[in-house]
């Protein structure tokens, strides 16, 4: 069984990398905050913007009743590839970034 969808590690990486880029005003919150992390250096930036965007996902979380539905939908969320989709996102940042050292 295969688990790459699209391109992406998964469905759900997939899928998450999709909403966040075609909501217009999500979008262009995340790419001012991309910018911030790109200017750091790809290695940590993409590390500490993939925290970001896991953070970003799960304070917007609703609160679903019953219980089920609420832990079948955080476990969805452990599956998800953040530092694919922040590198996909860092990608697409136009200032470049600083040298890294070693």
């Amino acid at each position: 069984m295969t688990t790459s969808y699209n391109g992406y590690k998964n469905w759900e990486t997939w899928l998450t990398y999709t909403w966040l880029t075609n909501d217009e005003n999500v979008y262009n919150i995340l790419i001012g905050r991309a910018e911030t992390f790109h200017a750091i250096g790809e290695k940590v930036g993409r590390g500490l913007f993939a925290d970001y965007l896991a953070g970003f996902l799960t304070e917007r979380l609703p609160d679903i009743s019953p219980p089920l539905y609420n832990d079948l939908l955080r476990g969805t969320l452990q599956n998800i590839d953040y530092k694919e989709i922040a590198g996909h996102l860092l990608a697409e940042c136009k200032t470049p970034p600083e040298e890294e050292n070693g």
